[in-house]
């Protein structure tokens, strides 16, 4: 199975959102989540990264403890 048609299947059962870039984008939250926000909670929005290859994984993942 390529990427496409896993990304196609993961939209289409509501697993996951549009692509969207968390530099220059808001990570997509309900209004019940901006509202808990606005509150003084902390809701998490989880999100995973895409990489165009396994060397582009590697390279970020390389040094992954200067994030923590």
């Amino acid at each position: 199975m390529d990427f496409a048609t896993w990304f196609a299947i993961g939209r289409e059962h509501g697993y996951c959102s549009l692509p969207i870039c968390n530099t220059h984008d808001a990570v997509p939250i309900s209004v019940q989540e901006e509202m808990e926000w606005e509150d003084g909670g902390d809701p998490c929005a989880y999100v995973v990264r895409l990489y165009e290859s396994l060397e582009q994984m590697n390279d970020v993942e390389s040094h992954i403890d200067k994030w923590k």
